[in-house]
């Protein structure tokens, strides 16, 4: 069983090896080699035969179903005499090694005692700038698919049920219907200049803050209702515009009416 009693060893204890001392017991054979970075970087070199148990798993399955069965029964069977070196990217005093010992720690020091393990010296950047042998994970090129990720633990699973539909795509809440969002959108220039348009021509020389306010008292009225909730600034943008189109278009539409202006440069 590895089941955590509670208590846990004292991290502070955990030595370091040096990367000469440590490639001896790798070229022997007489080593357990964790690798606990990220798994795309893991990809990028590692020690060979390394297990790569990531930090991220750890903090989303737990320390035990993250190493799996089959490496716990190695650390406390098969290989239970040898040392334990776990890896990082640089190895630096607090680097996430360290917090992967204390995990380990933690699980049960009756069974996995501090002076097993050891932080290697350098970490991965000091094993290849050393010239320590690095294997790298086989590029995939072409239509050949990439590997489908390992499946997460039971555990992990049971709490995605109705959570996932039969194709195993996230199950998302319905979007709301697009009436509800009718009044969220922010109005067109076109639609207010159409709204300034028909309010000027039926009462000529208003100021934009009067008009303003007459689109804003007309509200549902419109044929726009988002035009109500135009601000001034944009009010008086849609009354320059109008102006200005009016005075370029009169000549070629043959009207005096700032409405049908207003729809023909909307149109454009």
């Amino acid at each position: 069983m590895f089941i955590s009693d509670g208590l846990g060893g004292d991290v502070n204890e955990v030595r370091w090896i040096g990367l000469s001392k440590a490639r001896d017991l790798f070229e022997k054979e007489r080593a357990i080699f964790i690798d606990c970075r990220s798994d795309h970087i893991f990809a990028s070199g590692s020690i060979p035969g390394a297990r790569n148990v990531s930090m991220e798993r750890v903090g989303n399955w737990g320390i035990v179903d993250a190493l799996g069965r089959e490496l716990i029964h190695e650390m406390l069977s098969t290989r239970r005499h040898q040392l334990i070196i776990v890896t990082s990217q640089v190895a630096t005093p607090y680097s996430r090694c360290r917090a992967f010992c204390r995990y380990l720690l933690r699980a049960g020091h009756t069974t996995l005692p501090a002076a097993r393990f050891r932080r290697l010296r350098g970490g991965i950047f000091g094993w290849k700038h050393k010239g320590g042998p690095v294997t790298q994970m086989l590029a995939y090129h072409g239509d050949e698919p990439y590997p489908a990720p390992p499946p997460p633990p039971l555990e992990v699973a049971s709490r995605l049920d109705g959570l996932l539909d039969a194709t195993g795509a996230l199950l998302l809440p319905p979007a709301p219907p697009p009436s509800d969002l009718i009044d969220l959108r922010s109005p067109t220039t076109p639609a207010v200049m159409r709204e300034v348009a028909k309010i000027r021509e039926a009462t000529p020389g208003l100021t934009v803050r009067q008009v303003h306010r007459r689109l804003v008292a007309q509200g549902g009225e419109l044929l726009d209702p988002a035009v109500a909730s135009a601000s001034r600034s944009k009010v008086k943008k849609a009354a320059s515009k109008v102006t200005k189109s009016a005075l370029r278009l009169r000549h070629e539409l043959g009207t005096e009416n700032d409405t049908a202006l207003a729809e023909g440069v909307a149109e454009c």
